[in-house]
């Protein structure tokens, strides 16, 4: 049976518990460690059931990081008034705060997703962080904060570069130090180039 909407309200019960046993497998024991047969177990199921609400394992990583995109866009419409620098660290430091009160241990699958990518590093259909740093730095175009004859998608890809950077060394050295305030040390050169200085 093909993986779809449930259509009734203790089959969106079911998949709501199968989607957190599996989230929290994947921040306990890692997601290339997470096997089906880990997931069936903490969620109590048989293999059928499991693909009768998810074709795989990677499709509730991408529902996960599909949610966290949702929360993003929210937040980011409250930026309409801000500052373009401002906003362009805000969005980033909401992210961070989102993954680490939530799953931190899959923020290095998130940089693995993104970097397979093979039509965009930022699969805006998942994840629109990309579209949203474009966005403000055009924003940052028109009120005259940042140097206009910089590309905003080239400047967006460079950001969304460095932060996927930066997730996959913290990640991989066992997230001991602080990641915020490493990630906007690395992307503070970046950010002083690309905004424009009055005299």
């Amino acid at each position: 049976m093909k993986a779809g909407t449930p259509k009734t309200k203790k089959g969106f019960k079911n998949k709501e518990f199968i989607y957190h046993a599996t989230l929290d497998l994947f921040n306990s024991k890692g997601f290339d460690k997470t096997t089906l047969n880990d997931i069936c177990k903490a969620s109590g199921i048989a293999m059928g059931t499991f693909y009768h609400y998810y074709p795989s394992k990677e499709s509730i990583l991408l529902e996960y990081f599909a949610e966290i995109g949702s929360k993003v866009q929210t937040h980011y419409q409250a930026l309409e008034d801000k500052e373009s620098l401002e906003a362009l660290k805000d969005i980033i430091d909401y992210i961070i705060d989102l993954y680490l009160q939530g799953n931190p241990n899959i923020l290095g699958r998130f940089s693995a997703i993104e970097m397979e990518s093979t039509d965009d590093l930022s699969r805006s259909e998942i994840f629109p962080l990309k579209t949203i740093i474009a966005d403000i730095l055009k924003r940052g175009y028109a009120s005259g904060n940042f140097r206009s004859e910089l590309s905003s998608d080239y400047i967006a890809y460079l950001i969304l570069a460095i932060f996927i950077g930066v997730l996959t060394t913290w990640t991989s050295r066992g997230m001991h130090y602080d990641l915020k305030s490493h990630l906007f040390a690395q992307l503070q050169p970046l950010l002083a180039f690309i905004t424009k200085h009055t005299d």
